[in-house]
């Protein structure tokens, strides 16, 4: 019988393709194709129900899975494999819970961002001190210890009196559930801002340390207050008695007159208002007054000022010619709004800018500029001053 070469080695090529096929599932099964992070997590336990496959979740979105968990007897350590493209979404200040979907189900992984430096995490990142939610098995453990320690009689005193409590309630208890699920249904959106708010009141926590000895130091003193008050009872008794006669007085008094003051206050709004706005004038004017009136005397005093001049006199006179104030082209204006100003009084340094403000009231300058004499000057220039009546030269 002749053996046909081509089928056998068909079969043979046919049959390692479907072996080569079978470990390349497999191995993509164990994900040995796929890049990922690698981050190791350190417990105390790993706890019931944790096992490779487990999801990793950020804000309850899915970035990795479990890949291994092992223990050293002192710990356990789970290996984590984070999708490289959200592990640059993660940071690398992170913090781990292991926590179950149920109370029987299966464990996941739940990170924690905690804010930092802004770097992501990386490979080979270790987040130590993960934390392991209550399980039912160390509930029950923990239960078991404490009914092997209280006797029997104990345990069905404390339970007959809870059944009868709780007997006849059920509709009550029924309406505290649900009314504290309510409650839970609307606190729970603000989880995130009171997590936001913890630092701040450690900050006023610091603030209240700080103030705490002057806060003992005054309720101290209220101490003493308060036993100055009893020693002195009657005269406080007759200071309120007082005070309440002073009070009925005002308020008689209020009741007679309250309309005409609420009338006096409303008229006197707009005085106030004007003198509320050119306030800040008065202090530099009289600083002003003041200032130049300390200057005049420093020049013109006599010898109890000690003036450079003393027993000067001025002599004020009218020059003769200016035009007069024209109707109706220099009649002042009214309503003209100038606003506070102190043009750099009290103290004045050179000459100040003349301003003109556009009230009709600025000096009038006719259009005769020739020069005149006053003959008041020229005669005294000439003759000297005149003698006093009554006598001398």
């Amino acid at each position: 019988m002749r053996v046909n070469w081509r089928y056998v080695l068909a079969g043979a090529g046919f049959t390692m393709f479907l072996g080569l096929l079978a470990v390349l599932s497999i191995a993509q099964y164990h994900r040995v194709f796929d890049r990922v992070v690698a981050v190791s997590l350190l417990a105390d336990r790993s706890g019931l129900l944790m096992e490779p496959g487990s999801p990793v979740k950020l804000r309850g979105v899915e970035v990795g899975s479990v890949s291994e968990v092992t223990t050293d007897g002192t710990g356990a350590r789970v290996t984590v494999e984070l999708d490289p493209d959200q592990a640059e979404r993660i940071p690398a200040e992170v913090s781990a819970n292991l926590v179950p979907t149920t109370v029987f189900g299966a464990k996941y992984v739940e990170l924690t961002a905690q804010g930092g430096s802004g770097e992501h995490i990386a490979a080979g990142a270790v987040i130590d001190r993960a934390r392991v939610n209550v399980e039912l098995d160390h509930t029950f453990d923990h239960v078991m210890r404490t009914l092997q320690g209280v006797p029997p009689s104990k345990i069905n005193a404390a339970l007959t009196s809870v059944s009868g409590s709780l007997r006849g309630n059920g509709e009550r208890l029924h309406q505290l559930i649900a009314d504290t699920d309510g409650y839970l249904r609307a606190f729970n959106p603000n989880l995130p801002e009171l997590e936001a708010r913890l630092p701040e009141i450690a900050a006023v926590a610091d603030d209240y340390r700080a103030v705490a000895g002057d806060f003992t130091t005054t309720a101290s003193n209220l101490g003493g207050t308060s036993t100055t008050l009893v020693q002195q009872d009657r005269q406080f008794a007759a200071f309120l008695l007082s005070m309440t006669e002073v009070g009925n007085t005002t308020g008689g008094y209020l009741e007679r007159h309250g309309d005409q003051l609420v009338t006096t206050l409303d008229t006197l709004a707009p005085s106030t208002a004007l003198l509320r706005r050119y306030s800040p004038v008065v202090p530099c004017f009289f600083q002003g007054m003041e200032r130049n009136g300390r200057l005049i005397r420093a020049v013109t005093g006599g010898p109890e000022f000690g003036g450079t001049h003393p027993n000067a006199h001025v002599t004020i006179s009218l020059l003769p010619g200016m035009p007069a104030y024209q109707y109706p082209e220099n009649l002042p204006k009214t309503g003209v709004d100038t606003g506070p100003q102190c043009h750099g009084l009290p103290e004045v340094r050179g000459i100040p800018p003349y301003v003109e403000y556009d009230t009709g009231a600025n000096p009038y300058r006719g259009s005769d500029e020739t020069a005149t004499l006053n003959p008041d000057l020229l005669a005294l220039y000439l003759f000297g001053p005149l003698p006093p009546p009554g006598g001398g030269r």
